[in-house]
């Protein structure tokens, strides 16, 4: 081993050699074995001896009303699934669950129930029957017809054990019993292969009532106990598939209900009996906690109230949804998990029996940018807790890892996750005012710094993915950079951020100001096609660029690292065309980009998180309907398939899911970061104890309300009115703070004076690309101010907001630009040739004449137009529509 020479991994060496020294040094008696025994699989019936379990039969449930649910009348084979912080148990709605997962290993498989009737020979299977479902966060209720009455399946998990529970309630005299069947593996998570689980005993404990299964030589355990004595019960191992598969038969009748509970984890199998002694009395109200939880959730942190349903009920799933990502593991911690699927899609790892369910386990990149939506709605806690295991797992040279399987491997194969941890940081700083959290990770924050310098290699200011990772492409025609445009754009973000922080805790800042400057220079100046007026995706170790324009370029926007608006407003109008936006979203190329390919991940599809970062990107750029549409566009996803849940990816060409998971965390939250930074504007800095709140809500909206705003201890909520020219903001404040408010209006609109507290106050104008802000500076004392904006006049169009068809094209109306001219209104509008559409806009004034289209209808201030595109040769084509007033 040599010490002296060059090593980039030299802290790694050194660590290592004083580990072979410490081993060689100390007794061959160690406290455990951290190796697999890969000895022929064995899978044998065991005899237990347990203290006898006092019976408690399951009562009826009588459910509360869900915090948020979906009703489906015929349902299909499409993705549910159930969330607790240690339990994640998924399926097909239409029948049974799929798989249960109790990180870091699968608990149980392929469980479903049939009921035999009394007039019958056969069993009926609940899969041959069509129930009516409802899907809520915290369970899921299927309802069977069976004769003139029907049977009632509803599944609920803990939301903080690693429990769940199936339960079964039958109105029907026809029944004689249930019949249930499942599998266990007790699969040990990918990367490790199946023979991690090593042998398994399993059996029926009479004791206990309870099938108990074990593996990893009783490091992973199974238990599924029964309210009532099996009938009969029976056994079957599939060497093959290295599980055990069991069936049996419970009494069911209208005054017997059925609990199958299922507990599972890394403790002993004498601690999983405990806890089910401990557990049994709260199976029947297992789902109280998980229903008031989410009532808590979505009533204690950011709430919308708005005219539009579809809006709030989809935020609020959003929210939800994004909150069950939040999974503890043990040994590892509590953070974001990036997707929840079975191991049925997607790649299996090259394991015969697959270990990957979905995207479920840690990942850097993913939990960034989602910790930031969790920051916005106001979970400083959760953002803290991420923060905390990415130091954890840092590696010696600083860097943070990609993924973390919750089996414990991590890998550093990224270059965004490291900077991206530090802009959280300082995201977090700037949320929660948490200076003394800062200062005692800034070592773990430097080191992440040193490891991102020291990637510059050729000392032109801009770190690099070339030997360190992947930045957001990791494959396909668009990979090969030496340094993405959006790792540049992280770059300058993570300096700022850098510069943030340093201030706060009182250490040199100007630096990192400086640095930040030189990289949005180098951006602005060498990224930036002139001729063709977008920014390369990347530039390439010989100095040349990637001359690609991705759907992707609104990241820098978003982190203010490109300083020239009116570059970032022509890539923006350029991406809100039809040749990028779908009504389901942005694709990542343009379809008539030679490397588009609808289906390929990184050169094709819609992602939801596309659509945010284009939301956040367009609201950064004064482009209100786009920002709006492309929130909606993600959001209304949560109707078409797993229901409440956004999917991974979307195809680029019909409307249908092509990734692996259908309920993804980034999905999720790019609905409610660009809902709450983008629409509202909210940015606070509690460091100043200041904020920044610029609502941009669309012209029809007559009013609105937001609550639980937060900023530190403190929360701000307010009250939105429009009527008679007066638009009144009405708001709530638990302290005293300096509010930076720009309230967005039509272009047009005369302001003609702006009241506070009573009292007339000077304001500025500025004029942006779909409205007028109203900038002021407005110090908070009282718990109750109230402003108040006198107007008169204005004009705009509404968002165009194209409901998506499963399995269809692209078809929807894209408004490409609008200006406003004293009494004339422009709209340059994009759709199919030929194809009638119509057109929604705000306007006080009566029309005068109309050019390429025409008034369908007037309702107060609000105007419909009908306008035939042109015919044309391409795939589509454009109008110019001219309104006179």
């Amino acid at each position: 081993l040599y010490y002296s020479v060059a090593n980039k991994n030299k802290e790694h060496l050194e660590v290592f050699t004083k580990n072979v020294l410490q081993y060689l040094s100390t007794s061959k008696k160690q406290p455990g074995t951290y190796y697999w025994n890969y000895d022929s699989l064995q899978l044998t019936a065991s005899r237990f001896h347990s203290e006898k379990l006092a019976p408690l039969p399951a009562g009826k449930w009588s459910l509360p009303k869900p915090s948020l649910s979906l009703q489906i009348d015929k349902p299909g084979p499409d993705f549910y699934d159930l969330v607790g912080r240690r339990i994640l148990w998924m399926g097909k709605l239409d029948a049974g669950m799929e798989e249960v997962w109790i990180h870091p290993y699968m608990a149980l498989r392929d469980f479903e129930a049939g009921i035999k009737l009394k007039t019958e020979d056969s069993i009926r299977w609940l899969r041959n029957i069509r129930p009516a479902v409802t899907v809520s966060p915290e369970f899921l209720v299927r309802e069977y017809p069976v004769g003139e009455g029907r049977l009632k399946e509803i599944y609920a998990v803990s939301y903080d054990k690693a429990t769940g529970v199936a339960h079964y309630e039958i109105e029907a005299a026809e029944v004689d019993f249930l019949v249930v069947r499942y599998a266990s593996n007790l699969r040990y998570m990918w990367p490790y292969s199946q023979l991690a689980t090593g042998s398994m005993r399993y059996g029926f404990d009479k004791a206990l009532n309870a099938h108990r299964i074990s593996g990893q030589e009783g490091e992973l355990n199974t238990l599924v106990h029964y309210s009532s004595q099996p009938i009969r019960e029976t056994a079957t191992i599939n060497p093959e598939k290295q599980q055990v598969a069991f069936e049996l038969s419970l009494p069911l009748a209208a005054s017997r209900p059925v609990n199958i509970s299922l507990l599972g984890g890394e403790d002993s199998p004498e601690q999983l009996v405990q806890q089910l002694r401990r557990q049994q009395v709260g199976f029947d109200r297992i789902f109280e906690q998980s229903n008031q939880y989410y009532k808590k959730l979505l009533d204690q942190y950011v709430r919308f109230e708005t005219p539009d349903s579809v809006f709030n009920q989809g935020y609020a799933w959003a929210l939800a949804r994004t909150d069950q990502f939040v999974q503890t593991t043990p040994g590892i911690g509590t953070a974001l998990m990036a997707g929840f699927g079975t191991t049925a899609r997607g790649w299996n790892g090259r394991h015969r029996i697959s270990g990957r369910p979905g995207y479920a386990w840690y990942f850097g990149r993913d939990a960034q940018w989602s910790a930031m939506a969790i920051n916005a709605y106001g979970d400083f806690a959760t953002v803290r807790e991420q923060l905390q295991t990415f130091i954890r797992f840092q590696d010696l040279n600083g860097k943070i890892y990609h993924e973390l399987t919750s089996s414990g491997v991590a890998h550093y194969d990224a270059s965004d996750a490291t900077p991206l941890f530090i802009t959280l940081a300082a995201h977090y700083l700037k949320y929660s005012g948490d200076t003394v959290y800062i200062r005692q990770i800034w070592p773990s924050l430097l080191k992440a710094l040193k490891f991102c310098e020291e990637t510059d290699t050729d000392k032109d200011g801009l770190i690099e993915n070339t030997n360190v990772g992947h930045g957001w492409i990791e494959g396909g025609p668009l990979f090969g950079t030496h340094t993405e445009f959006y790792l540049a754009g992280c770059w300058s973000a993570t300096l700022e951020a850098m510069a943030y922080m340093s201030a706060a805790l009182g250490k040199e800042a100007n630096s990192y100001q400086v640095k930040a400057a030189a990289v949005k220079k180098t951006i602005d100046r060498d990224f930036w096609n002139a001729e063709k007026g977008y920014f390369y995706n990347g530039k390439y170790k010989d100095g040349s660029y990637m001359d690609q324009s991705t759907g992707f370029a609104t990241v820098p926007m978003y982190l203010n690292a490109v300083t020239d608006r009116q570059k970032s407003k022509t890539v923006m109008k350029k991406i809100t065309g039809s040749g990028f936006s779908t009504d389901w979203g942005i694709r990542m190329l343009e379809e008539n980009n030679p490397r588009y390919k609808p289906g390929s991940y990184h050169a094709g599809m819609v992602w939801p998180l596309y659509n945010g970062w284009g939301s956040l990107g367009a609201y950064a750029n004064g482009m209100y309907k786009a920002g709006f549409q492309y929130i909606m566009n993600s959001l209304q996803v949560y109707k078409s398939w797993a229901p409440g849940s956004i999917e991974e990816t979307l195809n680029g060409e019909i409307y249908k899911p092509n990734g692996v998971c259908s309920h993804q965390c980034w999905s999720e939250t790019m609905v409610v970061q660009p809902a709450i930074e983008g629409m509202l504007g909210f940015e606070p800095d509690a460091v100043s104890n200041s904020i920044k709140l610029a609502p941009v809500f669309p012209w029809n909206w007559e009013w609105a309300t937001i609550a639980n705003l937060r900023m530190g201890a403190s929360t701000l909520g307010f009250k939105m009115r429009r009527a008679n020219g007066q638009t009144i903001f009405s708001f709530q404040t638990n302290s005293s703070l300096l509010l930076k408010f720009s309230p967005v209006f039509p272009l047009g609109t005369k302001i003609a004076s702006v009241q506070w507290m009573g009292k007339q106050i000077p304001f500025v104008i500025r004029q942006e690309e779909d409205g007028l802000k109203v900038v002021l500076d407005l110090p908070v004392e009282a718990p109750n101010p109230e402003l108040v904006i006198h107007t008169s006049g204005g004009m705009g169009a509404l968002p165009v907001l194209t409901a998506a068809v499963v399995n269809q094209p692209s078809t929807g109306l894209k408004i490409l630009e609008e200006t406003v001219d004293a009494s004339r209104h422009r709209l340059l509008v994009e759709g199919r040739p030929g194809r009638e559409y119509t057109v929604d806009l705000y306007s006080t004034a009566q029309v005068v004449s109309i050019k390429n289209a025409s008034l369908v209808k007037r309702k107060a201030n609000l105007i419909t137009l009908r306008v035939k595109m042109p015919a044309s040769g391409n795939a589509y084509s454009r109008e110019e529509i001219l309104i006179n007033y």
